[in-house]
């Protein structure tokens, strides 16, 4: 190794990006690779307009649950009783967890 400790930081970059590039080219030289990587990026920008949907709709029912359900008293966690909880109960309803802690003191009004 060189005796300057800068020089020895460098080398280790250029080993260091000599691998990334290594990798890059199996990338693309394999088709396969290139489009399962195309693939799981197409993904993903479905995957975020879905959960920007799904963001609206939980605020959008908060809002509308919380006017309407927010005199529930109820010993769980899941309230209406502001917007930030109304959207936590929501979510968990869009989830499907815990629904019955959420619906049961609201039936029982």
């Amino acid at each position: 190794f060189v005796a300057n400790p800068l020089d020895n930081i460098l080398m280790f970059r250029m080993i260091r990006l000599v691998r990334v590039l290594r990798v890059v080219r199996i990338f693309t030289l394999r088709r396969e690779l290139r489009l399962l990587l195309e693939g799981l990026a197409a993904t993903l920008e479905s995957i975020a307009w879905l959960a920007l949907v799904f963001g609206f709709t939980v605020y959008a029912a908060a809002i509308v649950s919380m006017s309407c359900f927010s005199d529930v008293e109820s010993d769980s966690v899941f309230t209406f009783n502001s917007v930030p909880e109304a959207m936590f109960t929501m979510f968990t309803l869009g989830i499907l967890a815990d629904w019955t802690d959420i619906v049961k003191p609201i039936m029982d009004k």
